[in-house]
C-alpha cells in the first residue's frame, strides 16, 4: 500500500494501528481508573513490535514515548507494554488538576420534571 511514509505492506499498517490502539487504549483506561489488562495476546505482540521498532534507541522524557519504566513483577502484557513505552502503570491522570477536563457543575443536578 502507498502511504505518506512510502509503500508498505498492508499487514504492517494493521500492526501499526493495533499498536497505537493498544498503547492509547491503555492510556485511556489508566487515566479513567479502568482496568488496564487489555487482551494479553495482542498486547504481547505489540510489545514485541515496539521493542523491534525502538531497539536500544534512547528516548527522552517529555516525548511521545518516554524512557522504559520498570514494570511491576507479574504485570499483565498491556502493563508491560505501557511501561516499555514510558508509562507508569497505575499512574492515573498525569496532567495538573487545573488542566483536567471537568464536567460542568450542573451535570447530575437537574431538577426532576414536574
Amino acid at each position: 500500500m502507498v502511504t505518506p511514509l512510502g509503500e508498505v505492506a498492508g499487514s504492517l499498517l494493521v500492526q501499526l494501528r493495533l499498536n497505537e490502539f493498544l498503547a492509547h487504549g491503555w492510556d485511556l483506561a489508566d487515566a479513567t481508573g479502568q482496568p488496564t489488562d487489555l487482551e494479553p495476546e495482542p498486547a504481547a505482540q505489540a510489545l514485541e513490535s515496539w521493542r523491534a521498532r525502538f531497539g536500544d534507541l534512547g528516548r527522552a522524557s517529555g516525548g511521545p514515548f518516554g524512557p522504559p519504566q520498570p514494570g511491576p513483577r507479574g504485570a499483565a502484557a498491556a502493563d508491560r507494554l505501557a511501561a516499555f513505552l514510558g508509562r507508569v502503570p497505575g499512574g492515573g491522570v498525569r496532567c495538573p488538576p487545573e488542566q483536567a477536563l471537568r464536567a460542568p457543575e450542573s451535570v447530575g443536578t437537574a431538577s426532576p420534571r414536574p
